[in-house]
């Protein structure tokens, strides 16, 4: 499939100018109206011949104009999140030198200061290009679909963000996957309360827009909200991370959303517990969970009306072959534990102005990628996920992925929030630890935590150290953050309490 990332969105505002394109909140814009919008935006990136453009903004419709605009005249789009440090926004900014920035109003003022040679816009003043006579065919034979168009970021919960790089080529690929794998159709109306500065809820967003469908944002999360939205305004697809769809359920308590049509998680496991929850409040909505990376796109996919098996993350996506191979490259056979490459067409062209030598991330090798996570094959081609290499941890010679034992704690009724992690131990080298935060703080009896991950999980892989607070510290895109709880429990934070120690790890 070839074609830029935008002619789907340009062609629905040809053909449907007055359909409506975006709510938030009280906010609407129609297909018409974003296209001259992004159109005017275009005419100004290319008028400065800017070859990219740095967008730090929050849930806001100009963000979207800005984001297309920027597609609409070949130049690279590099998003960035408004939630992280001023210095690591400046030093990204410094690192990868765009022509022109616009910031939302808060970011605008603390830039403002430290960056003085550089157009930069504020969101609030993007008036002057909004409107635009502008045909599309003006930008015709500047690029080609094999350019690219964004520079995204790695979340960096654990350390500085990579930048990566996407061509059209490799979204419209997506596009043509995600439209079967996720149903995604142009009568669709999709709530995506998450951060557009983070993958999930970008792509969906666009994909969305490519394809002519209608898109609910927000620009904080309101849980409250987003059920109002289903109950009054036919919401029928709900685009969130599984923290998100947990705080949803419990909003809507006792309440039945039957016009949920598809549910669309990604960003950490979907556990057990909460998709029982979510089957029980959305009852005619089928659960769609993908895993995959930024830099590698969707890997593979498990729908609920397919009945994957339990503890998968499903199987391939369409496009994608997985192959699962041992330290040296070679391929393992069905049920042997390894690194996961894929390979398709919606590959990423890799990390920019990042040495060779650095910690582990994407690879890429005639056509396969990985990013370093570990897991297996079983015979039906059903995908289980272990964990990364780099956050692996070694206590007495054992090998420990946190992620694995996270899962074992978020299946315990008690838990609603769970992070793995080690610490240094004189005589095991780590020691693997967890915090955790109860779903009912009347019944934290660690004693019943501590029995059920030892009747899940081998001796070595089960917690030494137990951690309790009362919630624990997010990354804006909703995932929790792993440097953060550390950051905290070895700076003794007062709202910490430590539940259990042994010294015998091993």
């Amino acid at each position: 499939m070839t074609g830029f990332v935008t002619d789907g969105f340009l062609r629905t505002a040809e053909e449907e100018p007055g359909k409506t394109a975006i709510v938030l909140d009280k906010e609407m814009i129609t297909y018409e109206t974003l296209a001259h919008r992004a159109l005017g935006f275009a005419n100004y990136v290319t008028s400065v011949n800017a070859k990219r453009v740095a967008l730090v903004a929050s849930n806001t419709i100009p963000f979207l104009e800005v984001f297309l605009g920027t597609l609409i005249s070949g130049a690279i789009i590099m998003v960035i999140d408004p939630k992280w440090p001023l210095r690591r926004v400046v030093s990204l900014i410094e690192e990868h030198g765009p022509q022109i920035i616009v910031a939302d109003r808060d970011v605008f003022k603390n830039l403002e200061k430290e960056l003085s040679l550089r157009p930069l816009i504020c969101e609030d003043d993007l008036e002057r290009w909004r409107s635009s006579k502008s045909n599309i065919s003006s930008y015709t034979g500047r690029f080609s679909p094999e350019m690219p168009f964004l520079m995204g970021f790695t979340s960096g919960s654990t350390g500085y963000p990579k930048a990566f790089l996407r061509t059209h080529e490799s979204w419209v690929s997506s596009f043509s996957a995600s439209a079967t794998e996720l149903g995604t159709q142009a009568h669709d109306k999709v709530m995506i309360p998450g951060p557009l500065s983070h993958g999930l809820a970008l792509y969906a967003a666009i994909e969305n827009l490519c394809v002519g469908g209608t898109v609910y944002l927000q620009r904080q999360f309101n849980a409250q909200e987003i059920v109002q939205h289903i109950t009054l305004k036919n919401v029928s697809v709900l685009v969130v991370v599984p923290t998100m769809l947990d705080i949803i359920t419990e909003v809507a308590s006792a309440a039945r959303l039957p016009a949920i049509e598809r549910i669309i998680t990604a960003g950490s496991k979907l556990q057990k517990p909460l998709r029982d929850k979510a089957v029980a409040v959305f009852s005619n909505a089928e659960l769609i969970e993908y895993y995959g990376a930024s830099e590698v796109s969707f890997i593979t996919v498990a729908r609920s009306s397919e009945e994957p098996p339990e503890g998968s993350v499903g199987r391939s996506f369409r496009g994608v072959s997985i192959d699962i191979r041992d330290p040296s490259g070679r391929s393992l056979p069905f049920g042997n534990t390894g690194v996961i490459w894929a390979r398709s067409k919606m590959l990423s062209l890799g990390y920019v102005n990042v040495e060779e030598d650095s910690p582990a991330g994407f690879r890429e090798e005639n056509g396969w990628a990985t990013v370093g996570d570990i897991g297996h094959l079983d015979s039906l081609g059903f995908l289980y996920l272990r964990g990364r290499e780099g956050d692996m941890i070694i206590s007495g010679g054992y090998n420990v992925f946190p992620e694995e034992v996270e899962r074992v704690l978020l299946g315990n009724p008690y838990i609603k929030e769970a992070c793995v992690f080690s610490l240094p131990h004189s005589r095991w080298g780590q020691v693997v630890c967890a915090a955790v935060c109860f779903a009912r703080p009347k019944l934290n009896q660690i004693k019943n935590v501590k029995e059920w991950c030892s009747g899940k999980l081998a001796h070595y892989q089960c917690p030494k150290r137990y951690f309790g607070l009362e919630g624990l510290p997010m990354t804006s895109s909703g995932k929790v953050s792993r440097s953060k709880v550390v950051n905290a429990i070895t700076n003794q934070d007062s709202t910490i309490t430590e539940l259990f120690i042994t010294n015998h790890p091993a």
